[in-house]
């Protein structure tokens, strides 16, 4: 956590995982309750995933050469970046203690990239290092990939190009990809009973046990 100017706490956190990790839903989950149970001591801000975003302007990746998809890599992390950095300037000069949630973070469109060399090539360009990019963020909170019978009804995100068993290769990477970040939460799937989309409630409640224990920190 850090302070700003007035002496007020800000923090910066990551919501990452794989495809239909419920990383959108949990933020708008994240913001409801905040501001139902912290209003007046707490702000919070939401930054946009950024491959979203650019991709609602009718990219089609597939019609990429290597060349070109390292340029859009690298375009979407400075896209990372200047989006955090803009509310970051707003925490700085805010009265309320603050929280930016980031619908993604710096790391990744690594797992994206076609190679090692492209992605260093990609940091030296813009850069930064992965130890800056780590630091960039407090907290790190990885979701798993949602099981099958939830990622099929949630298929119809026409940004979302991967298949169910391509969805949990992808997750695999995720924990490797944060693994140096010091404050690297895991939430996992859990099955507590027959209906799925019960089961995938409760994984929620579990995202926001770990932000009440941040919001609470004396």
């Amino acid at each position: 956590m850090r302070k700003n100017q007035f002496g007020r706490i800000w923090c910066k956190i990551v919501l990452t995982g794989g495809p239909c990790a419920g990383k959108t839903t949990a933020q708008k989950l994240i913001v409801d309750r905040i501001k139902a149970e912290y209003a007046g001591k707490w702000r919070v801000f939401t930054v946009a995933e950024a491959a979203t975003f650019l991709y609602q302007g009718r990219i089609q990746r597939s019609t990429m050469d290597d060349a070109r998809i390292q340029q859009w890599q690298e375009d979407i992390l400075r896209t990372i970046i200047q989006l955090e950095n803009v509310y970051e300037h707003i925490a700085e000069t805010e009265v309320f203690n603050t929280l930016i949630i980031c619908d993604r973070g710096g790391l990744d469109p690594k797992i994206f990239t076609a190679s090692d060399n492209h992605w260093n090539a990609i940091l030296q360009k813009v850069g930064i290092t992965e130890d800056d990019i780590l630091n960039r963020y407090d907290w790190v909170i990885l979701l798993s990939s949602a099981p099958r019978e939830i990622y099929e009804q949630a298929g119809n995100n026409e940004c979302r190009r991967e298949n169910h068993e391509e969805a949990l290769r992808i997750d695999a990477k995720y924990g490797d990809l944060w693994k140096g970040h010091k404050q690297l939460l895991k939430v996992r799937n859990r099955k507590f009973t027959n209906d799925p989309q019960n089961d995938w409630t409760i994984k929620f409640d579990d995202v926001f046990d770990i932000i009440q224990t941040i919001l609470d920190v004396k």
